[in-house]
């Protein structure tokens, strides 16, 4: 994990921020360096459909997040790219799929 806060955009989380989001996005873990939910659907139909529904939420939100679809499983990890670490767009971006 990086010490303390990289990249240039200014909500780059620290440790301690993230720590204590991911407390309130139980359904999401850190995973080599990005925030990641999967999801195991009952049919690939259902599936489907969340990672359709994921990918509305991106692109409303231009986050730019890695949806993975493997047939009952969808996987979503907002990328932090540009910013070199998590940000606070990233949990948002996760609060905004766990109300969907």
């Amino acid at each position: 994990m990086p010490h303390g806060r990289l990249g240039a955009m200014s909500d780059v989380l620290s440790a301690e921020e993230l720590e204590e989001r991911l407390k309130k996005l139980p359904e999401w873990e850190l995973v080599s360096g990005a925030i990641e939910r999967t999801s195991d659907l009952a049919t690939v139909v259902e599936a489907m459909a969340v990672a359709n529904t994921l990918a509305d939420l991106a692109d409303e939100a231009n986050p730019h997040p890695h949806i993975d679809n493997r047939w009952t499983k969808v996987r979503l990890a907002p990328a932090p790219h540009s910013a070199g670490w998590i940000t606070a767009q990233d949990t948002e971006m996760a609060q905004r799929v766990d109300r969907a």
